[in-house]
Protein backbone atom coordinates (compact mmCIF):
# COMPACT_ATOMS: atom_id res chain seq x y z
CA UNK A 1 0.00 0.00 0.00
CA UNK A 2 1.68 3.45 -0.94
CA UNK A 3 2.61 5.97 2.47
CA UNK A 4 0.20 8.82 2.19
CA UNK A 5 2.15 12.03 1.73
CA UNK A 6 1.07 14.74 5.04
CA UNK A 7 -0.42 17.70 3.80
CA UNK A 8 2.03 19.42 5.30
CA UNK A 9 5.19 17.99 3.26
CA UNK A 10 3.52 18.29 -0.14
CA UNK A 11 4.90 20.68 -2.45
CA UNK A 12 4.15 24.30 -2.38
CA UNK A 13 1.51 25.78 -4.50
CA UNK A 14 1.44 26.31 -7.46
CA UNK A 15 3.54 22.78 -7.67
CA UNK A 16 0.54 20.79 -6.26
CA UNK A 17 -2.81 20.67 -8.30
CA UNK A 18 -6.08 18.67 -7.79
CA UNK A 19 -4.27 14.81 -8.60
CA UNK A 20 -1.23 16.36 -9.72
CA UNK A 21 1.97 17.26 -8.56
CA UNK A 22 5.26 18.90 -9.72
CA UNK A 23 4.00 19.00 -13.56
CA UNK A 24 6.34 21.69 -15.87
CA UNK A 25 8.64 21.59 -12.44
CA UNK A 26 12.37 21.85 -12.42
CA UNK A 27 14.07 20.86 -9.42
CA UNK A 28 17.28 21.49 -8.00
CA UNK A 29 18.49 19.39 -4.55
CA UNK A 30 22.04 20.29 -3.33
CA UNK A 31 23.06 16.95 -1.32
CA UNK A 32 26.32 16.46 0.97
CA UNK A 33 28.70 13.81 0.04
CA UNK A 34 31.04 12.29 2.52
CA UNK A 35 33.61 10.21 0.34
CA UNK A 36 34.67 11.61 -2.99
CA UNK A 37 35.94 9.58 -6.34
CA UNK A 38 35.82 10.17 -9.99
CA UNK A 39 31.98 8.91 -10.93
CA UNK A 40 28.81 8.99 -9.89
CA UNK A 41 25.58 7.58 -9.91
CA UNK A 42 21.93 8.65 -8.70
CA UNK A 43 19.16 6.74 -7.36
CA UNK A 44 15.77 7.69 -7.36
CA UNK A 45 12.50 6.33 -5.55
CA UNK A 46 8.98 5.80 -6.48
CA UNK A 47 8.86 3.24 -3.94
CA UNK A 48 5.70 4.59 -1.80
CA UNK A 49 4.22 6.25 -5.38
CA UNK A 50 0.35 5.06 -6.53
CA UNK A 51 1.54 5.59 -10.11
CA UNK A 52 4.23 5.56 -12.35
CA UNK A 53 7.03 8.30 -11.98
CA UNK A 54 8.23 9.99 -14.97
CA UNK A 55 11.32 11.59 -15.15
CA UNK A 56 11.96 13.65 -18.31
CA UNK A 57 15.52 14.74 -17.85
CA UNK A 58 18.41 15.00 -14.64
CA UNK A 59 21.52 16.89 -14.38
CA UNK A 60 24.87 16.91 -12.04
CA UNK A 61 26.71 19.99 -11.37
CA UNK A 62 28.69 21.26 -8.50
CA UNK A 63 27.50 24.36 -6.55
CA UNK A 64 28.25 27.71 -6.73
CA UNK A 65 28.20 27.98 -3.22
CA UNK A 66 28.56 25.41 -0.13
CA UNK A 67 24.62 25.67 1.08
CA UNK A 68 21.33 26.51 0.19
CA UNK A 69 22.13 27.69 -3.31
CA UNK A 70 19.68 28.00 -6.34
CA UNK A 71 23.15 28.44 -8.73
CA UNK A 72 25.39 25.67 -9.79
CA UNK A 73 28.51 26.57 -11.54
CA UNK A 74 28.99 27.32 -14.87
CA UNK A 75 30.32 24.78 -17.11
CA UNK A 76 29.78 22.38 -14.65
CA UNK A 77 26.66 20.87 -15.72
CA UNK A 78 26.06 17.01 -17.22
CA UNK A 79 23.06 15.52 -18.38
CA UNK A 80 22.17 12.13 -16.74
CA UNK A 81 21.06 9.20 -18.18
CA UNK A 82 19.16 5.53 -17.85
CA UNK A 83 20.07 3.48 -20.28
CA UNK A 84 21.46 5.57 -22.04
CA UNK A 85 18.12 7.84 -22.26
CA UNK A 86 17.61 10.86 -20.94
CA UNK A 87 14.32 10.13 -18.90
CA UNK A 88 13.05 7.19 -17.21
CA UNK A 89 9.16 6.54 -15.83
CA UNK A 90 9.87 4.65 -12.86
CA UNK A 91 7.10 1.88 -11.93
CA UNK A 92 5.13 2.37 -8.97
CA UNK A 93 6.81 0.43 -5.79
CA UNK A 94 10.06 0.99 -7.98
CA UNK A 95 13.84 2.03 -7.79
CA UNK A 96 15.49 3.17 -10.64
CA UNK A 97 19.43 4.15 -10.59
CA UNK A 98 21.12 6.02 -13.30
CA UNK A 99 24.16 5.31 -15.65
CA UNK A 100 27.22 5.59 -14.20
CA UNK A 101 28.75 9.40 -14.60
CA UNK A 102 32.32 10.49 -14.78
CA UNK A 103 32.29 13.45 -12.41
CA UNK A 104 35.08 14.34 -10.20
CA UNK A 105 33.84 14.87 -6.81
CA UNK A 106 36.41 16.28 -3.89
CA UNK A 107 35.71 14.30 -0.42
CA UNK A 108 32.82 16.41 2.20
CA UNK A 109 31.47 18.51 -0.69
CA UNK A 110 28.02 19.65 -2.08
CA UNK A 111 26.18 18.25 -5.39
CA UNK A 112 23.36 19.70 -6.77
CA UNK A 113 20.90 17.44 -8.72
CA UNK A 114 18.65 19.24 -11.07
CA UNK A 115 15.54 16.82 -12.41
CA UNK A 116 12.85 18.03 -14.69
CA UNK A 117 9.45 16.43 -14.80
CA UNK A 118 7.20 17.46 -17.65
CA UNK A 119 4.12 15.69 -17.03
CA UNK A 120 4.45 15.84 -13.10
CA UNK A 121 3.11 13.15 -11.57
CA UNK A 122 -0.58 12.17 -11.19
CA UNK A 123 -2.17 10.88 -7.89
CA UNK A 124 0.02 9.90 -5.33
CA UNK A 125 3.04 10.53 -5.01
CA UNK A 126 6.37 9.87 -3.03
CA UNK A 127 8.01 12.27 -0.78
CA UNK A 128 10.76 11.61 1.61
CA UNK A 129 11.06 13.41 5.07
CA UNK A 130 13.42 16.45 5.48
CA UNK A 131 16.06 14.96 4.82
CA UNK A 132 17.24 17.50 2.11
CA UNK A 133 19.51 20.36 2.49
CA UNK A 134 18.05 22.24 -0.21
CA UNK A 135 15.63 21.98 -2.80
CA UNK A 136 14.17 24.69 -5.26
CA UNK A 137 11.18 24.01 -7.58
CA UNK A 138 10.27 26.16 -10.73
CA UNK A 139 7.97 26.58 -13.19
CA UNK A 140 9.42 25.08 -16.94
CA UNK A 141 12.10 23.18 -18.00
CA UNK A 142 15.76 24.75 -16.31
CA UNK A 143 17.49 21.70 -16.18
CA UNK A 144 21.14 23.21 -17.70
CA UNK A 145 20.24 26.75 -16.61
CA UNK A 146 23.14 28.31 -14.06
CA UNK A 147 20.59 29.75 -11.67
CA UNK A 148 16.67 29.40 -11.25
CA UNK A 149 15.79 33.21 -10.34
CA UNK A 150 11.98 33.15 -8.44
CA UNK A 151 12.63 29.63 -7.39
CA UNK A 152 10.57 28.30 -4.45
CA UNK A 153 12.44 27.04 -1.81
CA UNK A 154 11.80 23.58 0.39
CA UNK A 155 13.27 21.49 3.23
CA UNK A 156 12.36 18.00 1.65
CA UNK A 157 13.67 15.96 -0.94
CA UNK A 158 11.76 14.73 -3.87
CA UNK A 159 12.19 11.40 -5.62
CA UNK A 160 16.09 11.32 -5.31
CA UNK A 161 17.14 8.66 -3.01
CA UNK A 162 20.58 8.19 -3.01
CA UNK A 163 23.91 8.98 -4.57
CA UNK A 164 27.12 6.85 -4.99
CA UNK A 165 30.35 7.87 -5.40
CA UNK A 166 33.00 5.94 -6.37
CA UNK A 167 36.97 5.66 -7.05
CA UNK A 168 39.38 3.78 -8.06
CA UNK A 169 41.51 4.24 -4.81
CA UNK A 170 40.88 2.60 -1.89
CA UNK A 171 38.85 4.63 1.13
CA UNK A 172 36.37 4.12 3.67
CA UNK A 173 32.95 5.76 4.32
CA UNK A 174 29.82 5.19 7.30
CA UNK A 175 26.65 5.43 6.07
CA UNK A 176 24.03 6.37 9.14
CA UNK A 177 20.47 6.76 9.12
CA UNK A 178 17.68 7.53 11.62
Amino acid sequence: MPQLTEPANLPPAPFTQSNLVLANTTLRQTIHTSVGGQHVRLRFSNAFGGVDLPVTAVSVALPAAQRRCQRHQPGTARPVTFDGQPGIDIPVGSLAVSDPLDFPLAPRSNLTVTLYLAAGQRHEHHIAPRLADHVLSVAGNHISDPDLPGATSVDHWYFLSGVEVWSDTEGVAIVATR
